[in-house]
């Protein structure tokens, strides 16, 4: 019995060996994935679906917050670049929508 084992062993282990063996000469695959290559863009944000000339001729947006000191409110509101991460990415995104929209976003709370 041990026999017979050890040469199932024995085969199993060659079958193995034989499926990593390949071809001696590697295949270039190169060439074909340039092709199918999708252009890259250069700008860091996501294009929209708006209309390029859409201006809406510098209005003000009013946005309503119940409570300027809340938490909900320090993570929509940044009014300058203060050096975290955070504050600096909610400030660059509203400014870019004001730039791309022509338009001058206000923030109201109650007191």
């Amino acid at each position: 019995m041990k026999k017979y084992t050890s040469l199932l062993l024995l085969v199993t282990m060659l079958a193995s060996l034989a499926a990593c063996g390949g071809a001696d000469t590697p295949t270039d695959t190169t060439a074909a994935s340039a092709e199918t290559t999708a252009p890259v863009e250069d700008s860091p944000f996501e294009p929209d679906d708006l209309p390029a000339d859409l201006d809406f001729g510098g209005k003000e947006v009013n946005i309503f917050i119940g409570d300027y000191n809340s938490a909900y409110a320090i993570d929509i509101i940044a009014e300058e670049e203060t050096g975290s991460r955070l504050n600096d990415a909610i400030y660059r995104t509203q400014k870019n929508v004001e730039d791309r929209l022509n338009v001058k976003i206000n923030y109201a709370s109650e007191a």
